[in-house]
């Protein structure tokens, strides 16, 4: 089976491609900034320890189906603890000329702590998680593809197209729709790979990642549920 290696950085290409794309910008509509709590928000002490943060504990409250046992991976440099547990689910990928079937895992995390600058910190939320315009994307898969060459020469063609082909979903169903009621603002990332949640605390960002369902209603409100006690235990 192919590696997914290429996955966590390609995304990242597509993210920051749709991000400098330079088009003109209409924000939705969210509170102003000085609507906003004031003060810095203690996520921002667990980004080296985020599974201080996001608990065995926790998850269980949040998902009582979860099994007492749970496999944990923290990886720092990510700032994301990650809780999984096998499911009956799987995913087919095409890849070249055919399709590789692989094991979906339940999955809840944290990931991604990221002090801001407070004076620009819902702006800059709002102008990153925000679905992007035909033109947008077609830049976004330009530059992805681009960074792909650029980065990516080393890699076996079948790693190669794989990652062209997941980057290019990522860009194509990038989708956020606002939530409201989670932390200072929040956005549901409702494209086909997403089950994530922004979210924006005073001054701080993170995502919480749902995967414990083919219907992504029940990821999204586990998400939810999971944001609001991991900033229950900051306040």
């Amino acid at each position: 089976m192919p590696s997914t290696k290429p996955l966590l950085w390609i995304s990242t290409f597509a993210l920051l491609a749709a991000c400098d794309s330079g088009s003109p910008i209409a924000p939705p509509q969210e509170p102003r900034p000085e609507a906003i709590a004031s003060g810095p928000s203690c996520i921002a002490a667990h980004a080296d320890t985020p599974c201080r943060l996001l608990t065995p504990e926790l998850v269980k409250q949040a998902h009582p189906d979860a099994p007492d046992t749970l496999d944990i991976e923290e990886i720092p440099s990510l700032n994301s603890c990650a809780y999984s547990w096998p499911s009956d689910r799987t995913r087919t990928l095409k890849v070249s000329t055919f399709e590789v079937e692989t094991p979906v895992p339940n999955r809840v995390a944290i990931s991604w702590i990221r002090q801001t600058e407070p004076e620009r910190a819902l702006e800059q939320f709002q102008l990153t998680y925000r679905s992007l315009s035909d033109k947008e994307k077609a830049e976004a898969l330009t530059a992805m593809r681009a960074q792909l060459d650029k980065q990516g020469a080393g890699l076996p063609e079948e790693q190669r197209s794989l990652a062209s082909d997941i980057g290019k979903e990522l860009i194509e169903t990038s989708r956020f729709e606002p939530v409201a009621g989670v932390g200072s603002t929040a956005a549901w990332d409702a494209g086909s790979l997403g089950n994530s949640l922004k979210v924006l605390d005073r001054d701080t960002e993170f995502g919480i990642e749902v995967n414990v369902s083919a219907e992504p209603e029940e990821n999204r409100e586990l998400a939810i549920a999971v944001a609001k006690q991991v900033l229950a235990t900051c306040r």
